[in-house]
């Protein structure tokens, strides 16, 4: 099944105006295909992992291009090459289109619709974070909804998690957090720290070969001065990709984290953004990354340390059967 997404309002960056020339389409479909394809041979990082034979793809792709007609045709196409590379990372932009690979497609959704049902009271910081005490419990619940936006939407976990210090332990749910920026997830880790650790390294591609690399740099953990080191139950999902696994990582260099709930998203690529010839845009992953406690899982995902799927019947009955153990765990 085609996988387009249609879009309620225009992308800046696409340059909408610029269309194929009339009269030579054989000619600019090509000149298109050629340069999407010479991009991700330049620049791609994830080849070796993911074990693509890329001259392969252009082998079997570029002959069908003289036959298009139409743009239609074209986002097939490179939909289909999208798709292969299972890469929630890579996407082309058009007008009013956006081609992307759905990592979420055949899994649970384990989602935390049902969350605030198990609050005395749910508090809504703002449009990023929330938080309660668990009803019949000493535990307290955060919920972070996504790692986009300024540090500052980030700034009030302090005094959130300073006001649950008399609790047993948390539960932090950031499940269907599609990630956002690094810098906020490790400000968040940052919390939970009791002392320095590197958490990652990464790696540049930079050359035209598959594997030309930079270096490894290393990423790490600043410890707080006063760090929450009660257990921690960290809720996760399908729709946990990019930033929010890196979060996961971080803090699961730390003890006192455990994770509940469905395997991640694996994505994990730090993407670029180019433009084609006539003038759609599209982004592909440029590093990889190496978690400390995982390894890469870019195509993988991170599995939790208690896998707990959300059932139709729990659903129909109110139950978040992730939070349930999650509570249970911590409890015990």
């Amino acid at each position: 099944m085609k996988k387009i997404i249609f879009l309620i309002v225009a992308l800046n960056f696409l340059t909408c105006e610029r269309i194929l020339i009339p009269g030579r389409l054989e000619d600019s479909y090509s000149d298109v295909f050629n340069s999407f394809w010479e991009e991700f041979d330049q620049h791609y990082s994830y080849f070796g992992l993911k074990q693509i034979d890329w001259n392969l793809v252009k082998s079997v792709n570029e002959p069908l291009v003289a036959d298009f007609t139409s743009d239609e045709e074209m986002l097939n196409l490179f939909d289909s090459m999208i798709q292969s590379l299972k890469d929630v990372h890579v996407n082309v932009y058009a007008p009013n289109t956006v081609l992307a690979f759905d990592a979420r497609q055949g899994y649970p959704e384990n989602t935390a619709d049902l969350a605030d049902k198990y609050l005395l009271e749910q508090i809504r910081t703002n449009n990023t974070i929330s938080h309660g005490e668990i009803a019949g419990t000493n535990l307290a619940y955060i919920k972070i909804d996504r790692f986009s936006g300024s540090l500052s939407e980030f700034a009030v976990f302090t005094d959130i998690l300073s006001s649950y210090g008399d609790k047993d332990g948390l539960v932090l749910d950031i499940r269907s957090n599609g990630g956002g920026s690094d810098e906020n997830g490790n400000f968040i880790a940052s919390h939970f720290a009791s002392e320095d650790k590197v958490y990652r390294k990464f790696r540049y591609r930079n050359g035209p070969s598959h594997d030309d690399f930079t270096d490894w740099f290393e990423s790490k953990i600043t410890a707080s001065p006063n760090p929450f080191e009660k257990p921690v139950a960290l809720l996760i999902n399908r729709g946990c990709a990019s930033a929010c696994e890196n979060f996961i990582a971080s803090l699961k260099v730390y003890d006192q984290v455990i994770t509940f709930g469905g395997i991640t998203a694996g994505g994990s690529g730090n993407p670029i953004y180019r433009e084609l010839p006539n003038g759609w845009a599209f982004r592909l992953s440029n590093w990889q990354v190496d978690f400390v406690p995982f390894g890469m899982v870019e195509g993988v995902g991170i599995e939790p340390d208690f896998p707990i799927d959300i059932s139709e019947s729990d659903m129909v009955d109110e139950i978040d059967a992730i939070l349930e153990r999650a509570i249970e765990f911590l409890e015990q």
